[in-house]
């Protein structure tokens, strides 16, 4: 039994380093690296992986919205993919993913990319407000915006659903 333990630990020692990242630019490029659904990668899709990208109050809303939908095909408040501010994608990946590290605003890291390279030059703007959580760098909140904030993920998940 003690072995059997030992190596339950051991497992959830190395897990938690693989995901651990060490800067918030290193966070993202991760994430963007595990999420990529047009090859049926979702780093969103298991419940026990979430708390490697947000921090507890994220996944706190993500899985009360998740709950709300599940018993009988309720609406929930998301209703697009978080990661890539998109319902569609290509089916040949993002083209020409860039982060930067916003000036002047803490820790906010934009993200942006071609949801359809080859068929369209316009770009995804994503900000992502990176805060630390037990040491770990985690996503706070996700603002989507044209040039101006016009809501956020924090704002999108705070309302009950229905």
């Amino acid at each position: 039994m003690m072995k059997i333990l030992r190596f339950v630990f051991t497992a959830c020692v190395l897990a938690s380093s693989v995901f651990a990242a060490d800067s918030p630019k290193a966070l993202l490029e991760q994430l963007y690296a595990a999420h990529q659904p047009w090859i049926h990668k979702d780093a969103l899709e298991d419940d026990a992986a979430l708390p490697h990208w947000f921090d507890a109050e994220l996944v706190r809303l993500i899985l009360a919205d998740r709950h709300c939908k599940a018993p009988g095909w309720g609406v929930g408040n998301l209703d697009f993919d978080p990661i890539l501010a998109a319902q569609d994608y290509g089916d040949h990946g993002l083209g020409d993913l860039r982060f930067r590290k916003l000036p002047n605003a803490g820790e906010r890291w934009e993200a942006s990319f071609l949801l359809f390279p080859g068929i369209s030059d316009r770009r995804t703007k994503i900000v992502y407000r990176i805060v630390k959580e037990k040491g770990d760098w985690k996503i706070g909140d996700i603002e989507y915006h044209d040039g101006k904030v016009q809501t956020t993920l924090l704002h999108i998940l705070a309302p009950k659903c229905e």
